[in-house]
């Protein structure tokens, strides 16, 4: 029997396992992120590569199904939730590493395709009389983040009962601003980020700020397996140049 088999073979396995660290290190970090932020993390990326930084690879959809996708095993090393409740939906499964983190703010709008829609909570107009039997854009007002803001502040401007027959629902938060710009519906309420985002629709009205909870962007490293590098991403994240990122996008200030 060849003595260098078994040394051979164990520099084999130290090579390997070399290999496998060094590729894992460059491995993007794999981010679960609410719709609304789809095009901040391009930018977010870039700024984490010239950092020295994996780029990340992003997931974009409504919170409420990234929440669940997570709990179901979705191989997801960051979650940014835009609304904590789904946030705390992980938190209580056990299912993130550290403190959740507040991300970023925003505002709640109501917007239009057309030019001739004019609107204004404080007119005191009903927004159904306004909308004439046509549609209202929302994302799901049951589930997603951005309907449930939605339908807090219309209940609580005493407009969600006249409203409810004319209810456009979309998945997520983009695919409602998507409806208004196709002008499949005359009308939606998306995030002052979303307005911003879409150059064919403008911002007919912003709610009042103390209509509904306010817009709280979450944060957290999820899943059983840590790198140093999404750690190193995660803060990152929480930097005065993401929040100039952010700004740029629309985007709030945390608290």
């Amino acid at each position: 029997m060849n003595r260098r088999a078994p040394v051979l073979f164990a520099f084999c396995l130290l090579l390997a396992a070399i290999a496998s660290g060094r590729a894992e290190a460059g491995q993007p970090v794999r981010v679960y992120a609410a719709a609304s932020l789809t095009g901040v993390f391009d930018d977010i990326s870039k700024a984490a590569v010239a950092a020295g930084l994996p780029p990340c690879a992003c997931v974009h959809a409504a919170s409420s199904t990234l929440a669940r996708q997570i709990s179901q095993g979705a191989p997801a090393e960051v979650y940014v939730s835009a609304n904590p409740a789904w946030m705390d939906y992980l938190v209580e499964r056990g299912l993130n590493r550290g403190e959740p983190r507040q991300f970023a703010g925003n505002t709640l709008v109501l917007v239009s395709a057309r030019n001739g829609f004019r609107y204004r909570f404080d007119g005191g107009l009903g927004l159904a009389d306004v909308l004439a039997g046509e549609w209202l854009a929302l994302a799901d007002p049951d589930h997603v983040p951005a309907g449930l803001y939605a339908k807090a502040g219309l209940q609580h401007l005493g407009q969600w009962q006249g409203l409810r027959g004319r209810i456009a629902r979309a998945a997520n938060v983009r695919a409602a601003l998507a409806l208004v710009a196709r002008d499949e519906a005359i009308a939606g309420v998306v995030y002052g980020s979303d307005a911003a985002s879409e150059p064919r629709v403008r911002i007919v009205d912003t709610f009042p700020p103390k209509s509904h909870p306010k817009v709280r962007y979450m944060a957290v490293e999820v899943g059983k397996d840590s790198r140093p590098e999404t750690a190193r991403f995660f803060s990152l994240m929480m930097s005065a140049g993401v929040a100039e990122i952010l700004a740029r996008y629309g985007f709030r200030p945390t608290d």
